[in-house]
């Protein structure tokens, strides 16, 4: 009776694990657990030299406006450099917008703050050519908010009525053009730069009105 069941029984004991073989995977997995360091679950962003470049373009920017053309060249500077933001923070966009302070020199080597009018009108097709990369309906918004808030600046200088009305005017067809252009045109560097140029020497030409 032992002897039939003696095959068995060491069958059955090979078949069961051991304390050795419970043991090792879990000193296996404990070593790999020592050996691989914690990972940081929020690791910090660091800042690229592109990111950096940027805000000190950004900085740059506003303090062109603030020092040589005061609280209305900075006003529209700011708008600009939210719908870059807005965008999403390319520093290409950031300096398709700088071609647009020859206005702001020029006003200040000739002492013509009429020059105001064709910056703002810069700014609104910058807004809305880069906020086009949201929507359309992002950057017609973002476009006639820029053009708004440039006649209230107007008003706000105390522009006569009949000055007002007439960059009102320009304004509203120069408005057409940018949100035609930002709906038909391609979404590229060279397409928003064209229609800054185009926009802000409309403008300048609705000076002589």
């Amino acid at each position: 009776m032992n002897g039939a069941q003696g095959p068995a029984c060491i069958e059955e004991r090979l078949l069961e694990p051991s304390e050795s073989t419970l043991i090792k995977p879990l000193a296996e997995d404990n070593a790999v657990a020592i050996r691989m360091p914690r990972q940081n679950t929020f690791p910090m962003q660091q800042r690229g030299p592109s990111s950096v470049a940027f805000v000190v373009t950004e900085l740059g920017l506003l303090a062109a406006a603030a020092f040589f053309g005061g609280p209305a060249w900075t006003g529209m500077t700011v708008l600009a450099c939210l719908a870059e933001v807005g965008a999403g923070s390319q520093l290409w966009g950031l300096l398709t917008f700088v071609p647009a302070f020859v206005w702001l020199a020029a006003a200040v080597l000739t002492e013509n703050r009429e020059l105001f009018f064709p910056f703002a009108m810069a700014v609104a097709a910058f807004l809305t050519g880069r906020l086009r990369v949201r929507s359309t309906m992002t950057a017609t918004v973002a476009g006639t908010g820029g053009v708004i808030i440039f006649l209230a600046i107007r008003i706000a200088q105390q522009a006569t009525v009949g000055v007002l009305m007439v960059e009102a005017a320009v304004a509203g067809l120069i408005l057409g053009f940018i949100l035609a252009g930002a709906r038909w045109l391609p979404n590229t560097a060279g397409v928003l730069a064209g229609m800054m140029a185009i926009a802000s020497l409309l403008a300048y030409l609705g000076l002589a009105f």
